[in-house]
């Protein structure tokens, strides 16, 4: 795939996508499209710093993720008002949870937590309590992830919802409840492969056999998974 220059704004969006769907080597080819060598720490590149740390992030390098998502995302809250949509908090959380900084990852997801249930809307308020489940109390796991579920579920967000199902399906296998875990899994494989993401496919797919339960037969192709 050739790519011409473009602005950091729209390339932004091109990498966000390819890394979303797996396709890290095109998304890296995204990133020199833009010919810069360096991403200045400026607010009109703040979307593209974020989606190098996003890749970064797919790329099992959660120490640059952390850098370029803790540059990104205060660049996005001007004069020190902290924005709720912003996502930038579960990413570092996670990369911050793969650096072994739990409390860290905790606290950060807590924070988005607080201030989406405040300001936020139905999504970013259903992805924060995902975020907050998977780094935060495990005995608060279940209930916030079907809240998070039952949010985004009509939001058509899909990606988020997809994320949401998958740990929603992993979390009731813990809780012995293995028929509604792969119904959930199930659907989450739907979901995910109608956005194209495939690795997260891959990891609902690795949650299913684990529950002992396989995919439901593909229902989107062509236009319907767009």
């Amino acid at each position: 795939m050739i790519l011409h220059v473009a602005a950091p704004p729209s390339m932004a969006v091109i990498v966000e996508a390819l890394t979303a769907q797996g396709l890290l080597a095109e998304a890296e080819e995204a990133l020199r499209a833009t010919g810069m060598e360096e991403i200045p720490a400026t607010a009109p590149y703040a979307r593209l710093l974020y989606s190098r740390g996003l890749l970064a992030l797919a790329q099992g390098r959660p120490e640059q993720a952390l850098a370029d998502l803790r540059t990104a995302g205060p660049l996005e809250e001007p004069a020190g008002m902290l924005n709720p949509h912003a996502p930038w908090r579960v990413h570092a959380a996670r990369a911050l949870a793969l650096l072994d900084r739990g409390r860290e990852a905790a606290a950060l997801a807590e924070e988005w937590l607080a201030l989406a249930s405040a300001w936020g809307g139905a999504s970013t308020h259903g992805a924060a309590l995902r975020a907050a489940a998977l780094h935060g109390d495990p005995a608060s796991r279940l209930g916030r992830l079907e809240e998070a579920e039952a949010l985004l579920a009509p939001t058509g967000v899909r990606l988020e919802h997809a994320m949401a199902l998958c740990e929603l399906g992993a979390e009731l296998r813990r809780a012995g409840r293995r028929g509604a875990a792969a119904e959930t899994l199930r659907r989450a494989d739907d979901v995910a492969r109608a956005c194209g993401a495939e690795p997260l496919v891959a990891r609902v797919r690795e949650k299913l056999g684990v529950a002992g339960a396989r995919p439901l037969a593909r229902r989107f192709s062509g236009v319907e998974a767009l």
